[in-house]
């Protein structure tokens, strides 16, 4: 790195949220700040998406990586959104929520 290196900062917000929620880092993604950067509807359907995936994993013992390609393959085959697809997951496998 010289003095002339340019270094690029973005930040995908949405998924650094989206990571938070897997390494169950609670004190992070509830903190008031991110009212600034995802909408609550946003941050609704992440938390909506994670459970449904926990779920998946729990009771068809998919891994991480199956149950989220799981979930995105069913909305698109479907034509739902990746929320409607989470929360069949989670009326059908934990259905008193």
């Amino acid at each position: 790195i010289v003095d002339e290196t340019e270094i690029d900062l973005d930040i995908d917000y949405e998924k650094l949220y989206y990571n938070m929620h897997d390494a169950k880092a609670d004190w992070l993604y509830g903190i008031p700040a991110w009212k600034n950067v995802l909408t609550e509807e946003r941050m609704k359907e992440i938390r909506l998406e994670n459970r449904a995936k926990l779920l998946l994993i729990q009771c068809l013992n998919m891994t991480e990586t199956d149950a989220h390609r799981y979930i995105q393959q069913q909305a698109m085959n479907c034509h739902l959104s990746k929320r409607e697809v989470a929360e069949s997951i989670i009326q059908t496998y934990h259905p008193d929520t």
